[in-house]
């Protein structure tokens, strides 16, 4: 009784194949590695409603809470 494949036994080419559809999606820069000239995006800046604690719980939070859920 024969065996067919054995794991040596791979083609020209394929293991480059392999390693090029199973690269990871991205790559990972960490602060103060040279990453290319990739910057940071910018942060995001949230405008204030000027509303508080309780205006926002009456606004929206109360409907479930009071509710029980």
């Amino acid at each position: 009784m024969g065996v067919g494949a054995v794991g040596d036994d791979v083609p020209a080419g394929t293991v480059a194949d392999i390693e090029e559809r199973t690269r990871p999606f991205g790559e990972l820069c960490l602060e103060g590695d040279d990453c290319g000239g990739v910057e940071a995006a910018a942060p995001v800046i949230v405008q204030a409603t000027g509303r508080s604690g309780a205006e926002v719980y009456t606004l929206r939070c109360h409907v479930c809470h009071e509710s029980g859920l």
